[in-house]
């Protein structure tokens, strides 16, 4: 082949010669070790950006979806977190209520 027939043209050969210059650099890397030669957090699974799921169902959601996939798993959610605080209001009153019996149990002044 004639120059200017070549790969790389000539031109840009001058260019681009330290790309492959260097023989150790286009040496291909070592294998990994095993798993057990490594740590837990080099063993780890790969976490990328999962896929949205409901928090009601569990099911895909949207991504322009908060946390439901529908309305159904909405009104859900609704009633699970008025469940929880009406819960934790009950245990308040439990406690002060305890907390009322024992003063009277003890005696009033």
């Amino acid at each position: 082949m004639t120059e200017a027939g070549a790969f790389p043209p000539v031109a840009l050969a001058s260019r681009w010669t330290h790309l492959w210059a260097d023989p150790v650099s286009r040496v291909m890397p070592l294998p990994s070790p095993t798993a057990e030669g490594r740590s837990e957090s080099e063993r780890s699974g790969v976490v990328g950006s999962p896929e949205p799921v409901c928090a009601a169902c569990g099911g895909p959601r949207g991504p322009r979806k908060r946390e439901a996939c529908s309305d159904r798993c909405r009104a859900e959610l609704s009633r699970r977190r008025r469940r929880d605080a009406l819960r934790t209001r009950d245990d308040e009153i439990r406690a002060l209520l305890e907390t009322a019996l024992k003063k009277l149990e003890e005696g009033a002044p």
